[in-house]
């Protein structure tokens, strides 16, 4: 009797990673950059829910406030539209992600020289690393390739289905921590 290795598939490949040509176009660094952008988007909404009334180290008032809003509303846009496979956003949200990184290069300048607050290490750290290492995934070929195929063929499971509450509650988890934070 012939039988069949358990996880394999016709054609000869694993059926939970694929054919080769499915593994070379892995969403990689997509998941990342969704929960790097909606953190940011619960930050900005968190800060602007306090800037009225001068909680987490944030003013601005009214003003501050609807700025914050609008900010958010970008950046969670931004990682919607990422997690949903949009081919633009790729580019986009790596070049956002870098220059978030230069922006963690000056904030650890302020903080060397003394000028900054303990409130900027945790965004200074998550400047650092974390952003330019997404970019840098966002950045692969096969972040590429996936961006590039149809949607309706595209392996994605770690942005869609159960993942997508996972993503969505280590946003709001990260988001009010770093505005805590900065709070500090």
């Amino acid at each position: 009797m012939i039988r069949a290795r358990r996880g394999l598939r016709a054609g000869g490949h694993d059926r939970d990673r694929g054919s080769a040509a499915e593994r070379a176009a892995s969403p990689t660094g997509v998941g990342l950059a969704t929960v790097f952008f909606w953190a940011l988007g619960v930050q900005l909404i968190a800060q602007g829910v306090a800037a009225p009334v001068g909680r987490l180290g944030v003013s601005g008032g009214a003003a501050g406030a609807v700025s914050r809003f609008a900010g958010a509303a970008l950046v969670l846009g931004l990682g919607e539209l990422l997690r949903r496979g949009v081919s633009w956003t790729r580019l986009v949200a790596a070049g956002v992600l870098l220059a978030i990184g230069v922006g963690g290069v000056a904030g650890a300048a302020r903080l060397l020289t003394g000028h900054g607050s303990a409130g900027l290490v945790l965004s200074t750290v998550v400047m650092l690393t974390w952003a330019p290492w997404i970019a840098a995934r966002l950045l692969r070929g096969e972040a590429a390739r996936w961006f590039s195929t149809t949607a309706g063929t595209r392996r994605g499971g770690r942005v869609y289905g159960r993942w997508l509450w996972t993503l969505a509650a280590w946003s709001v988890v990260w988001g009010v921590l770093v505005a805590w934070s900065q709070s500090l």
